[in-house]
């Protein structure tokens, strides 16, 4: 009978195989051509990379890299066929990374002719990571912490050569030499199911390496968010043992771990300078947990704390400090109370929408309705030696962090200093010399914020457009019955058009006049197009 069974199971595993096959060769079909717009694309960030010559040099030594250390690879014109997919690329350019400043993104969710991409056609895959902030937390019970990032983890896994031809990008350095084609080798960022890909390659890895590395195949499968390892032990020769098996494990899988740090020095013994993380000016916020019995015996410990590198950029201080207000807001589920070191005045106020800080000053109030502020100086505030920065060694000595002093005294002796709710203080506002005029309302607030779903509001724009056009013709050659589905489309098109034109009336003025967006707008790294309906 089990026989049967297994036969009835095969067979049925088989037909269903041959079923997502024929499905499969039926979405490669209908993907359509993506040349032309890969071409238009890699024209317009040519043009761009011409007129930055610091771009340029970045993104083309990213392009070198990428293709030196045998992560992509030209094809020659009799490779390339038909039924491939071409990826538009682009810079994206970040100020905070100290490793890679220019990173260059590959677009699987580009439309092709027929209005479908790679991405449309691949599967997410199921999350088999657990969340960050379990791991953060879990991290919390070990003495001995250690912490480190995967190098280009998405480019250390080869895609299989059959799937290749779903990867190819259009690329060369300068003007003057041929366009040539380039074939992605590994699993490539931007693609729907690369992190699932990478994050089942490792845990795969563990799974096959669990006998000799019994510390770090636990580690990779519990302790890893994407490819940053948060871990550690309770004593500093397991947590030495667990790092250098890390580093042997991951290694025999072809993944370098870099930019190790630990609260324990001799856990790092023996690293290069260029494996340990560098350090720089931070901000951050600190949560506490605390109780307080019946005799009036009180015990704090930290629970939480998050922080961020401080940008490149210089910045003022109570930018630097609204940054932290918000970290701190978002762990506010964790408090039970709220502690700011800066000007609570900017938290507290209601924020005007011309003031440039009215998002984060609206995130703030917006996580933190239900809990009041008070105001704590520097030096008794726990979270001050995240942007101070605090050697492992003098922490651990340091009661200011795993008791914040004062949380130890009962609240009335809380340091405290007045502050000013929302409702006492006068919005402030930016002093404008103009002519008095009636604002109209604009075309969201007027029309778009009446309807609680896309498909009605479209359906009645169309409605409306049948009606104008009607009355302009003669009755015997008016449109009548139900609606068609290029009158639908062309009141969707009306639609996104009033709305960019709300939304983005600078930037369609210099598209049209064929000059490239300002550096202030936020479509500046999409490189934008009219298209021939002027979207």
């Amino acid at each position: 009978m089990s026989v049967l069974c297994d036969a009835v199971v095969s067979s049925r595993l088989d037909e269903l195989i041959e079923k997502f096959r024929e499905y499969e060769e039926e979405l490669i079909r209908s993907l359509g051509d993506s040349k032309v717009t890969a071409e238009r694309r890699f024209s317009q960030i040519e043009g761009r990379l011409n007129r930055d010559l610091s771009l340029h040099d970045q993104y083309v030594a990213f392009m070198e890299e990428y293709e030196a250390l045998g992560h992509m690879r030209r094809v020659s014109p009799e490779e390339e066929g038909t039924d491939r997919f071409y990826l538009p690329h682009h810079p994206v350019v970040r100020d905070a990374s100290y490793t890679t400043r220019v990173r260059v993104v590959f677009e699987a969710s580009a439309k092709t002719s027929t209005n479908l991409s790679v991405n449309d056609c691949l599967l997410s895959g199921p999350i088999i990571q657990r969340s960050l902030r379990s791991i953060i937390l879990r991290s919390r019970f070990r003495r001995i912490m250690v912490v480190a990032d995967i190098e280009k983890k998405f480019r250390q896994i080869d895609v299989c050569p059959e799937d290749r031809r779903f990867q190819l990008i259009l690329w060369r350095p300068t003007p003057d030499q041929p366009l040539a084609t380039y074939e992605m080798l590994t699993v490539t960022y931007g693609t729907k199911p690369a992190p699932f890909l990478a994050t089942r390659t490792l845990v795969q890895l563990a799974s096959d390496e669990a006998e000799r590395y019994p510390l770090a195949s636990a580690a990779v499968k519990e302790d890893f968010y994407m490819d940053d390892a948060i871990t550690g032990a309770d004593d500093p020769i397991t947590a030495k043992q667990l790092r250098v098996e890390l580093q042997e494990m991951l290694n025999s899988g072809g993944f370098k771990l870099r930019k190790f740090a630990s609260n324990c020095p001799d856990v790092l013994e023996g690293l290069p300078n260029e494996d340990l993380s560098n350090q720089r000016t931070a901000l951050g916020a600190v949560a506490y947990i605390r109780s307080e019995d019946s005799t009036g015996h009180i015990l704090v410990a930290p629970l939480m704390s998050k922080s961020r590198v401080a940008p490149l950029k210089t910045q003022s201080i109570p930018k630097l400090e609204l940054r932290g207000t918000t970290l701190a807001a978002e762990i506010n589920r964790f408090a039970l109370a709220d502690w700011c070191p800066g000007d609570l005045d900017n938290v507290c106020r209601q924020p005007s929408r011309q003031d440039p800080a009215f998002n984060r000053v609206a995130k703030i109030q917006r996580l933190t309705e239900n809990c009041h502020w008070n105001h704590i100086s520097g030096k008794k505030n726990p979270a001050d030696l995240i942007s101070r920065g605090v050697a492992p060694d003098d922490l651990l000595d340091e009661p200011l962090w795993w008791e914040g002093e004062w949380l130890l005294l009962s609240m009335d002796h809380w340091p405290r200093r007045r502050v000013f709710t929302a409702d006492g203080l006068e919005e402030e506002r930016r002093k404008v010399v103009a002519a008095t005029t009636a604002d109209e309302p604009s075309f969201i607030d007027k029309y778009i914020a009446h309807y609680s779903t896309y498909t009605q509001m479209v359906r009645h724009m169309a409605w409306w457009q049948r009606c104008t056009r009607n009355l302009r013709i003669p009755k015997d050659d008016r449109y009548i019955g139900p609606l068609t589905s290029a009158e639908l489309l062309q009141a969707e098109t009306k639609i996104v058009h009033l709305v960019q034109g709300e939304c983005f009336a600078r930037e369609l003025k210099t598209i049209g006049k064929q000059e490239c967006v300002s550096r202030s707008s936020p479509l500046r790294w999409y490189n934008p197009f009219l298209s021939r309906d002027g979207l």
